[in-house]
């Protein structure tokens, strides 16, 4: 028998979305409204992608992060993925974070050039959003999140036990202290 997988999707995604400065993911709103969370900065993938009405999302990847390939049409603007695993009592595992709003993807590139060039091995970050920045244009504005960096952990070993998928859709709290952070 083939499982056609037809009940409810197994993505587990989560994203930011600047027009309410509030994270979500796929089962809800995030119950943090300030996530910590181990950033994966070595399986960010860079892009094309096309959000529509009533389509899925569509995403052209890059074969290596650093060449930018041709833009597949004008509706397509530059997309980001990366992991993120939580380790919270309502978000455990890996998701995947991809966008093509502008002020994600300028969030993801500035932490993601402050943790490439930090030089820590195999180590990966655990980043804390601290707020967004608002950004206006002539037309418009964007909120740009912001990050920061709590300590550097090893790889999770149940991070491969429930991996994210390939392509996924696209805050204030109370201070915690270090010693909260569950990694």
């Amino acid at each position: 028998m083939i499982d056609m997988n037809e009940g409810e999707s197994q993505a587990k995604w989560v994203s930011y979305k600047p027009q309410k400065d509030e994270w979500v993911y796929n089962d809800g709103e995030v119950e943090d409204a300030n996530p910590t969370f181990i950033f994966d900065y070595k399986s960010i993938k860079a892009g094309w992608g096309k959000l529509q009405a009533g389509s899925p999302p569509e995403y052209h990847w890059w074969a290596n992060i650093s060449i930018k390939e041709p833009q597949p049409s004008q509706e397509h603007k530059k997309a980001l993925s990366v992991d993120l695993y939580f380790n919270s009592e309502h978000m455990k595992g890996v998701y995947s974070w991809t966008t093509n709003a502008n002020g994600p993807v300028r969030g993801i590139l500035a932490i993601y050039a402050q943790v490439d060039q930090a030089g820590h091995g195999e180590m990966l970050p655990v980043l804390k959003y601290v707020g967004s920045k608002e950004e206006k244009f002539s037309v418009g504005s964007t909120r740009i999140p912001q990050f920061e960096i709590v300590k550097w952990v090893d790889r999770p070993a149940d991070w491969n036990d429930a991996p994210a998928p390939e392509v996924a859709p696209e805050p204030e709290a109370e201070e915690k202290p270090e010693d909260d952070i569950p990694f």
